[in-house]
């Protein structure tokens, strides 16, 4: 029997100060735990959180319908969406450029990485999604040096965890968007590992709208 996934909506924290937004994660109930654990343990977090525990809480408390504020609106908490297919690999010395917000560049680069992707169906909604546990991970600055980016992340708090040499993320991030459970089949049967991949929003959780 499959787990349960669920698409959770909270703040899009790589949005201009002057804008608000959602986005939304993906993870199972325990994932997802992991998550609000890791606020609840934290007395600062904890406290700007505050209403999103008290959400999961009742969720697990059994009002499944529960809703919260995301950017200023009511959302539900937590929706379920149906796991159509995973792929698991692992990639090493890999090297690319990822854009921020406002179209500026940041070079990056790891050792290697355990990347895992999902595609899911939510309704009408279609999505390939991935997770990632990135070793040795690093950006280039103006001057040119590469650097570790050890614990100043501006995306969403938690979301992304520093254990060095590990990066990884809680939740799933996602990848890319479908318009047909029939464009999401094609994709996931032409899926490229290490070639047609999309780290766009795992770097918006790190950079935020930096």
């Amino acid at each position: 029997m499959k787990e349960q996934y669920y698409a959770l909506t909270l703040d899009d924290y790589a949005l201009p100060g002057i804008a608000s937004g959602d986005k939304q994660y993906f993870g199972t109930l325990g994932e997802i735990a992991s998550l609000i654990n890791s606020l609840k343990a934290d007395e600062k977090l904890s406290k700007d959180h505050g209403c999103l525990i008290d959400a999961f809480d009742k969720f697990c408390s059994g009002d499944t319908e529960v809703t919260h504020y995301v950017a200023y609106n009511q959302h539900r908490l937590l929706q379920p969406v149906n796991l159509i297919a995973t792929f698991e690999h692992e990639m090493r010395d890999y090297t690319w450029e990822h854009k921020n917000i406002y179209g500026f560049p940041y070079y990056m680069r790891f050792k290697s990485a355990k990347v895992k992707h999902y595609w899911f169906q939510a309704e009408n909604n279609y999505f390939r999604c991935l997770s990632a546990d990135v070793v040795g991970l690093q950006y280039k600055n103006t001057c040119g040096e590469w650097l570790n980016r050890d614990d100043d992340y501006w995306g969403f708090p938690n979301i992304i965890i520093n254990e060095p040499p590990h990066t990884r993320t809680q939740l799933a991030v996602q990848e890319k968007v479908f318009r047909s459970i029939d464009e999401l089949q094609n994709d996931d049967e032409n899926f490229e590992p290490g070639i047609d991949i999309n780290f766009t929003e795992f770097c918006n959780d790190i950079f935020g709208d930096g």
